[in-house]
């Protein structure tokens, strides 16, 4: 009995000493003699890391970790962060022995970009490089690992008997993880104006000239200097229709290659979660795209994923502040902040006392408006249509003043409307949640003509556009946001295609008239399109005069160079299999001015 009493005092002595070490804190809450303390300094750039380890309690504090441990043996611990390699550290028990063990990790080796660049064209010897290393080839594909710094240098790719092509990245293109591109290498001593131009494609130049092309590619000697237009046909009808052409201005400072286009997968983003959603808020969530983040004081659109009864927001590596949930037809505008684990619950929404508004994007100058002005709106009630005048201060309008959920449009004339289009995000001004609405003005376009000596064309008629003629030779109009037109501008002789493209370095923009102004010269030569009505198996084509030129595009489709107003006579020989074989000539007049009336196409019938 006695000897039951000592026992049962010493498992109480025991007990009570366990307790006591770990209540008392020594070396952390960890008894050194038996556990150990592993204390890491992390220097990183990284925003956040994360700790993991085999054994033990992880304790995240101010520029590293402490790993408690009970009792002393080997840990391996890994210290990892988005966009960074993660850092391995293996702890022993020799170096544990005396209860506690120091050490500093580095966390500075960023992950690079996976980049797979396909290159077709000449392929022989295909070489890269990016930031002085090179990439690996294989079945015409480039591959290698580079870092954003590196890309944004720039990669250069070559192989035997290439032109060199050498692209810098901007920084929207490398976004991604997996970065792929393809590239078309051209011979020595060559440019590519434009890659991948198929059997329907033909290139001129500002003369109305042929300039032959490279199989499927529009490709001219480094030394040309001009203007390139790439002109597209398609068959309405069994005729042959022309598309706007795109416009090319070469000068000694043009790279041999265009831009490179890139696609990719996997962007990195912070991941946060807003859980206890169930599905009716998930079906109006995603019909509704209400969900923002605010940092730094702006609200920034949310992509989100429902998974069961939770949301993975992604938020583009952005540290929020606070989620919003903003209904704009209901006026109600909640906000949560999430918590140290990137969480948010869906219960912690509460109201926030903000008042509605809009505000208004320029479409075309990319920026919103922020003046102070009296602006006239106009939107839809019922089957009415009301308008007022309202005030825009700081390029706020107060949703109270309209009296609508949307604008549906604005002038600032007047005189001038433009049409309103919801963008989906919002933007915060003081107490303000402002939705952003695209107005798109239209633009006018100046356009004087001369012709190759310089007087100017007066009385001309420009098919495709509403022009008035305001003074000798010089044509205004509008014409919508960002729209490419092919114009025909028809006078007493003749017609000629005129593309008008603000994009184009021939026009010159005044942003406060909102006007877009362009000399366009009328060339003495010009081209048209001569349409076979079959395929004849042998073809010749004569013609007396030297001004006119015929070049093949396809097996019945022909590009004639000639003088705008100028007229001759073509033989056509082709063989007829009418019974046997016989060589049989067809001549025709062709008149220029009248071809270029009628929309620059004829139809031979043989």
């Amino acid at each position: 009995m006695k000897s039951k009493k000592r026992g049962a005092a010493r498992f109480a002595a025991a007990v009570l000493l366990a307790l006591a070490c770990v209540f008392a804190g020594c070396a952390g809450g960890v008894d050194l003699e038996t556990g150990a303390k592993i204390v890491l300094k992390i220097e990183t750039t990284a925003e956040h890391y994360e700790v993991s380890a085999t054994y033990g309690t992880v304790q995240l504090n101010d520029g590293g970790c402490e790993i408690l441990l009970d009792c002393k043996k080997n840990v391996f611990v890994t210290v990892s962060a988005e966009n960074y390699r993660s850092a391995n550290v293996r702890v022993t028990v020799a170096q544990l022995a005396d209860g506690e063990h120091e050490q500093t990790v580095r966390l500075t080796d960023k992950i690079g970009k996976n980049l797979q660049i396909s290159v077709s064209g000449i392929t022989k010897g295909l070489r890269g490089e990016c930031g002085g290393k090179a990439f690996e080839a294989r079945n015409s594909i480039l591959y290698g690992e580079f870092s954003e710094e590196e890309l944004l240098d720039g990669v250069t790719i070559t192989a035997d008997g290439a032109e060199p092509c050498v692209y810098a990245f901007r920084p929207e293109q490398i976004r991604y993880q997996t970065i792929m591109a393809e590239v078309r290498l051209v011979p020595e001593g060559k440019r590519l104006v434009r890659p991948f131009v198929w059997d329907d494609y033909y290139a001129t130049d500002a003369y109305g000239r042929y300039l032959p092309t490279n199989g499927s590619d529009v490709v001219l000697d480094k030394s040309y200097r001009g203007t390139v237009y790439v002109w597209s046909t398609y068959f309405d009808m069994g005729k042959p229709t022309t598309s706007p052409p795109t416009r090319y201005d070469i000068d000694e400072n043009t790279p041999a290659y265009p831009a490179i286009s890139t696609y990719g997968t996997a962007t990195y983003r912070e991941k946060y979660r807003i859980t206890g959603v169930n599905e009716e808020q998930c079906e109006a969530w995603e019909f509704a795209e209400c969900i923002y983040y605010e940092t730094d004081g702006q609200l920034y659109k949310s992509d989100f994923e429902y998974e069961r009864d939770d949301f993975a927001v992604d938020t583009v590596n952005a540290v929020v502040e606070k989620f919003w949930l903003i209904d704009f037809e209901e006026n109600s505008f909640r906000s949560a902040v999430p918590d140290a684990n990137r969480e948010v619950r869906f219960s912690d929404f509460l109201p926030e006392p903000c008042e509605p508004a809009y505000m208004l994007y320029d479409a075309y100058l990319d920026k919103l408006i922020v003046d102070t002005r009296d602006v006239q709106i106009k939107y839809y009630s019922g089957l009415e249509t009301v308008q007022k005048t309202v005030t825009m201060r700081e390029g706020v309008i107060d949703k109270a003043d309209v009296g609508m959920r949307f604008l549906h449009w604005v002038s600032f004339d007047g005189g001038t409307w433009a049409e309103c289009s919801v963008r989906y995000y919002c933007v915060k001004k003081g107490d303000k949640i402002c939705m952003v609405l695209d107005f798109l003005m239209p633009l006018t376009y100046e356009m004087s003509l001369a012709d190759e000596r310089g007087a100017a064309v007066s009385g001309a008629v420009l098919e495709g556009v509403n022009a008035e003629e305001t003074d000798r030779g010089r044509y205004a109009f509008t014409v919508g946001y960002r729209e490419t037109r092919l114009i025909r501008v028809i006078t007493q002789e003749t017609a000629y295609f005129v593309r008008v493209d603000s994009e184009d370095r021939v026009w010159t923009f005044d942003e406060a008239a909102r006007k877009f102004s362009a000399k366009i010269t009328l060339y003495d030569t010009g081209g048209f399109l001569m349409l076979l009505n079959f395929r004849p198996e042998q073809l010749k084509i004569e013609c007396d005069d030297p001004a006119f030129s015929f070049h093949k595009i396809e097996q019945n489709l022909y590009y004639v160079h000639a003088p705008m107003t100028g007229e001759a006579e073509v033989a056509f020989s082709v063989f007829d299999y009418a019974g046997y074989p016989v060589m049989k000539t067809k001549t025709y007049t062709l008149s220029v001015g009248s071809i270029m009336k009628d929309y620059g196409k004829v139809v031979i019938d043989l």
